[in-house]
């Protein structure tokens, strides 16, 4: 059976509005200016050096994705390395746009290594971004913003070090390949993760 020549049209319609909105993002789209506004807010808001050395990229089909390389964030006050990213990148649904809802489709990190310390009074280097009640704190969207929703955590081949000055202890998990759907906005999303001590 035929599709209607009415749906063919409308098809078509929307391809041609998808790619010519496609190129229009790309010409449009900034990376050095994105990446200096992601540098001050990082520094601003959590007192913390963000670098990202090769740079961000744009790509636009079949989704439109933001990937940066050679990502790497300090320890409070700028000191030393906390984290540090080979590769992140971000795609997002376009359609949930038209209905104020920001999808993030996949955040991907291949080899991210991260190295948490405690010091010998108890204090650690990731406190300042806990929350009061010790779990990272969750950010609300203002009023009128978007409302973010992720939908697939990808982690590949990362690397995670525990130093602890207060029992002299030093762990590491390597090869930490960690995965996460999302069922919804209500429901916690699964969580499956694999590594090796």
């Amino acid at each position: 059976r035929r599709a209607p020549r009415g749906a063919i049209g409308v098809l078509g319609v929307m391809t041609l509005v998808g790619l010519a909105g496609a190129a229009g993002l790309r010409a449009s789209f900034d990376g050095p200016r994105i990446q200096r506004e992601l540098v001050e807010q990082v520094s601003a808001r959590l007192d913390r050096r963000l670098e990202i050395s090769g740079g961000l990229s744009l790509s636009v089909l079949p989704v439109p994705a933001v990937a940066a390389r050679g990502v790497t964030l300090s320890g409070a006050g700028g000191q030393g390395e906390f984290a540090a990213i080979e590769l992140a990148r971000v795609s997002v649904a376009v359609l949930p746009l038209l209905a104020g809802r920001l999808v993030v489709r996949e955040v991907r990190l291949e080899s991210p290594r991260v190295t948490l310390r405690r010091q010998v009074d108890g204090r650690t280097d990731f406190d300042d971004l806990l929350g009061p009640s010790g779990r990272p704190a969750r950010a609300h969207p203002p009023h009128g913003g978007l409302a973010v929703e992720i939908a697939e955590l990808d982690i590949r081949d990362g690397r995670v070090e525990w130093h602890d000055a207060r029992t002299g202890r030093r762990l590491e998990a390597s090869g930490v390949t960690a995965s996460a759907r999302g069922r919804g906005r209500a429901e916690p999303a699964p969580v499956r993760l694999q590594a090796r001590v």
